[in-house]
């Protein structure tokens, strides 16, 4: 019996060199099995069968056999099974590690674009609808237009990396205007990402699998750790190799400057030595040829006198040898007498009553007057010789500059070679791609996580935001928006015109109103309207005139009513729209007038937004322009050579006006000028009371008073009409009560053109500067056009936050219902106010003091609010506290007791007496606005101002005699350095980069000059 069967198993290669081999019988099994040359053993899968057995017992045979068999190939298939299971099952297992390793290292990066980046946060939000980066908000005045709704930023954004990555810094460091708002969402930001981490981890997360995200960071290549790194680096590498691109720039252009520079030097160097050796060789030459001068001189002198002598002597003789009167006989008898020898008496025949023409004759001859020698040089050859030896000190210290900036130059080069870029730019740019995508797809569903998750707080959120909705403040007017009305606007510059014309129209009108910046310019439009023959009435913050049966009123612009309605209406100098502190009021006065005709004066830079706020309330405009009516130049030269330079002032003329921006500079400026000139000098500062403004002013224009010259700050620029001949800026920076800044292009013009005006001694204008630096800013501003203004403030009116309050209190608020706390309110109403691409919410710095101040007084809102409107300072924060306090508690206010005026010893003094003036103004101003007011009080405040002026005027009379321990040249450098170190900047004025250098240049300068004209 036979079987056969084929299976596959590998053989050893020694048997395929062999024949087909049979295994011996002993080890065979029930089938031959065969070796064949490709490695397989074969067994032949038919059989035969050779028994004797019946077919019964072959097939029972034949059944075991093929259960055994089945079972042997079971147990072979289960070995190799096994053999290869282990490999599966590993392969299994790291592929599954590996993919929970880049499903953790993504949801780490994803954690890190959360919770780190500034980008998905505000993404976020925009998906929420609550923008918060486009536009602008609160605070901060910008120069940037749009339509878009805006929200709290400093400045105007729009959707790039760089504002991005301003509001990133901004948010980040804690200085956002916004920041209120944004740490309540952030608040709720960060609390929904830990759940909304735990949704994307599910297996079944709809948008993961609907977008892929996972697969599509894996493929950007953000699975790897390291690769993910670098992606992070590649910002930080642009930052640092833009830094240095920049360094690199800054250090060509100072290594240029320098080698620039040293050529100069070089070629003055030059020049002074060959001027050495002239003023040399001349000074030879002259004393050779005065010494063969003074002797031929000599000589003729001697040759003249001889010849003098004999000529008396010959005269003598003849004289003698006339006819002899009767005394000359006796004379002659008498020597005779004795043995002498008479000598001849000489009688003098008189010539003339008082002269003897022998007395004359004797006297020697006076010497001819000699001819002038060409003085010898000795003082421009010794200053050569300084000047030479400067010279050459200084091309060293050029030279070791030039040598110093060229390594720093390599260095700098050397860094930028060795900068690694940690991915290419085709790398960055399509992982940036898929992070946008990712990003956008991310924060959406988390937008709707968070709305479904804090849609209470979202819900407030908005009603706050209709409660502080300012993007169409023309319609808080609804009376005005009734008519149309025309807005004329009077533009051009200082001196020319254009509020007289206006002037002109108002005097016309049966009802009108002037509302101008200041209570002395409102009180000078008051005089002349009276004079006129005009009922007119006054109406300023501290002083209300009524006059019966008035037809028109003069007040300043803080003080206009909505309510009244006018045929003629001026507003003066409505380029203050734009000023941070004031403009609302500007604002508030064009929108809300109830006016036909309304003429606005002020510059030409005002022009655009004027037109626009007429356009947004419907209403006609007409512009009229105006040219200055007298010329108005720039020096060539500054007073001083250089900013060191002490005693500038001695050079000041009658007529000038020297500006200065601190009191202490003004009186230091004062003291010397009157003590190295002859003049007498006024002064005008902003503290100073109106009243003595007006009187200093008057005592500069008399020609008889005696003060030729005036130094005064900015305060000049408007309200005053002064004789000004030259405007001198001591300095063109200063501090506005927030930083140091300098001074732009419109205050330069107003205030410059101040020089110069028609009808007075002096109608050409100059304008100079003390210091030279500042002498081409001064040029640049005064010969281009002032950038337009875009923007009129804003400030919410006690009905926002009135609302505002109510809002804030039906959401849970802890104030009370008559009084919340007023600071909190402001500083949160700020951060949501919305406003227009027109406009930008004002500077609330003093709103904000005083609402600290008078918290915890239990005023109603709106009184609080108004309080806030108050011109008060730091020092007169009590007296406004006290005020509220007796206010709140339904009593009379008093002046409260305080130092009486006296005489001042000091200039700390002085500035006393002006707190002192300006609380009885506070108390005047908050009589006038809460009502009723004591007449008594109201009479001792007013005793009290009167003698206060008094003794502001004497310590101005006598200001020589007041301690004073300032330097000028000091603070205006201190200001210059503050400046250019906050701005990053510095303005070029010298070879070197110290003080003492630029001093030596500036003198080298003047000097080489003098020497050219002395010498040539």
């Amino acid at each position: 019996m036979t079987f056969s069967k084929t299976l596959h198993l590998m053989a050893p290669r020694r048997l395929l060199r062999q024949r087909p081999f049979v295994v011996p019988p002993m080890y065979q099994t029930r089938w031959p099995r065969t070796w064949y040359k490709d490695g397989t053993l074969q067994c032949s899968a038919h059989f035969r069968c050779f028994s004797s057995s019946s077919a019964a017992n072959d097939d029972r045979k034949r059944s075991e056999h093929d259960l055994r068999v089945s079972q042997v190939q079971a147990q072979i298939l289960a070995r190799i099974q096994e053999q290869k299971q282990p490999a599966k099952t590993q392969e299994r297992e790291e592929l599954q590690r590996i993919a929970k390793e880049d499903l953790s290292i993504i949801m780490q990066t994803i954690h890190n674009w959360l919770m780190k980046d500034a980008t998905f946060f505000l993404r976020t939000m925009e998906a929420m609808d609550i923008s918060l980066l486009e536009g602008e908000k609160s605070a901060a005045v910008s120069s940037s237009t749009g339509d878009a709704k805006i929200k709290s930023s400093s400045r105007s954004h729009s959707r790039n990396e760089t504002d991005v990555d301003g509001f990133s810094h901004l948010f980040l460091s804690g200085h956002h205007p916004m920041q209120i708002v944004l740490n309540q969402y952030r608040q709720l930001y960060d609390d929904s990402i830990p759940e909304f981490e735990e949704l994307m981890q599910q297996n079944d997360c709809a948008f993961l699998l609907e977008h892929n995200i996972f697969q599509q960071l894996k493929v950007a290549g953000f699975a790897d750790p390291q690769w993910s790194r670098r992606f992070r680096q590649v910002r930080g590498y642009e930052i640092q190799q833009q830094g240095l691109m920049q360094n690199l720039t800054k250090q060509e252009v100072d290594l240029q400057r320098h080698q620039n520079a040293l050529i100069k030097s070089r070629r003055e160097f030059k020049e002074l030595k060959s001027m050495e050796r002239l003023t040399s060789g001349t000074n030879r030459d002259n004393k050779s040829r005065a010494r063969r001068h003074r002797k031929t001189t000599d000589e003729a002198v001697r040759r003249s006198t001889t010849k003098k002598i004999s000529d008396t002597s010959s005269k003598i003789v003849e004289q003698t040898e006339q006819p002899q009167s009767f005394l000359q006989k006796v004379w002659v008898s008498f020597s005779s007498l004795l043995g002498v020898s008479p000598k001849p008496l000489v009688v003098e025949k008189k010539v003339s009553d008082t002269k003897f023409q022998s007395t004359e004759n004797v006297l020697p001859p006076k010497p001819e007057k000699q001819k002038k020698v060409p003085p010898s040089k000795p003082k421009e050859h010794t200053r050569l010789q300084k000047l030479v030896l400067r010279k050459q000190e200084g091309l060293r210290r050029l030279e070791d500059q030039i040598e110093e900036a060229t390594a720093r130059l390599e260095r700098t080069q050397r860094k930028i070679k060795e900068l690694e870029i940690p991915l290419t730019k085709d790398e960055y740019e399509r992982a940036q791609d898929k992070v946008s995508k990712v990003r956008d797809i991310i924060c959406t569903e988390f937008a709707r996580h968070m709305q479904d998750k804090h849609a209470h707080l979202i819900a407030q959120y908005e009603t706050l935001n209709s409660k502080t909705d300012l993007t169409k403040p023309q319609e808080w007017f609804p009376y005005a928006r009734l008519d149309r009305r025309k807005i004329i606007f009077h533009g051009g510059p200082t001196n020319s015109g254009k509020t007289y014309s206006a002037l002109q129209r108002l005097k016309e009108a049966k009802q009108g109103l002037y509302l101008g910046p200041l209570r002395l310019l409102a009180a000078e439009i008051y005089e002349t309207l009276t004079a006129e023959g005009l009922y007119t009435n006054l109406f300023t913050g501290q002083e209300r005139r009524e006059i019966a049966f008035s037809t028109h009123t003069s007040a300043t612009v803080e003080m206009f009513n909505a309510s009244k309605e006018y045929d003629v209406a001026v507003i003066d100098e409505i380029q203050m729209v734009a000023d941070p502190a004031r403009g609302a009021a500007w604002t508030r006065a064009l929108l809300g007038l109830r006016c036909k005709e309304i003429h606005v004066c002020g510059g030409l830079e005002a022009k655009n937004i004027v037109e626009k706020l007429a356009k947004a309330c419907g209403d006609e405009f007409e512009i009229h322009t105006y040219d200055r009516f007298t010329e108005l130049r720039v020096a060539e030269r500054s007073l001083a050579r250089n900013f060191k330079s002490t005693g500038a002032y001695r050079y000041v003329q009658p007529g000038d006006c020297v500006v200065a921006f601190s009191r202490n500079d003004i009186f230091a400026i004062k003291r010397e000028i009157e003590s190295t000139t002859n003049y007498k000098c006024c002064v005008i500062y902003g503290k100073l009371p109106p009243q003595t403004r007006a009187d200093q002013a008057r005592r500069f224009n008399d020609p008889d008073s005696g003060y030729d010259i005036l130094v005064a700050s900015d305060a000049i620029g408007m309200g005053l009409n002064l004789n000004i001949k030259r405007i001198i800026f001591n300095t063109i920076f200063k501090y506005n009560g927030d930083k140091i800044i300098r001074l732009g292009h419109s205050e330069v013009k107003q205030i410059s053109g101040r020089a110069g005006r028609r009808n007075s001694p002096y109608p050409l204008g100059e304008v100079t500067c003390r210091d030279s630096r500042d002498l081409p800013f001064v040029r640049e501003c005064l010969s281009m056009d002032i950038e337009p203004i875009e923007k009129a403030g804003l400030l919410p009116t006690a009905a926002h936050i009135e609302l505002f309050s109510e809002a804030m209190n039906a959401y849970g608020s802890e104030n009370d219902d008559s009084f919340s706390d007023l600071h909190q309110l402001l500083r949160q109403f700020n951060a949501m106010a919305t406003v227009k691409g027109d406009y930008f919410l004002g500077r609330q710095h003093e709103m904000l003091m005083i609402a600290k101040r008078i918290k915890n007084v239990p005023l109603k809102l709106r009184d609080a609010y108004n309080m806030c409107l108050s011109p008060s300072t730091e020092t007169s924060l009590d007296l406004l506290e006290s005020f509220a306090l007796k206010y709140s508690r339904g009593e009379v206010p008093g002046l409260p007791s305080r130092s009486v005026p006296k005489r001042a010893k000091s200039f700390d003094d002085l500035s006393n007496l002006c707190s002192i003036y300006s609380d009885s103004d506070l108390f005047l101003w908050l009589g006038l606005k809460f009502p009723p007011c004591n007449a008594v009080e109201q009479a001792a405040a007013i005793s009290r101002k009167e003698k206060t002026l008094e003794c502001i005027n004497e310590a101005l009379a006598a200001s020589e005699r007041l301690k004073l321990s300032h330097c000028y040249l000091r603070q205006a450098t201190r200001l210059r350095n503050a400046w250019e170190t906050e701005n990053g900047r510095s303005i070029e004025v010298g070879l070197y980069d110290d003080g003492e250098d630029e001093e030596d240049d500036d003198d080298d300068e003047y000097l080489l000059e003098e020497l050219r004209e002395a010498i040539y």
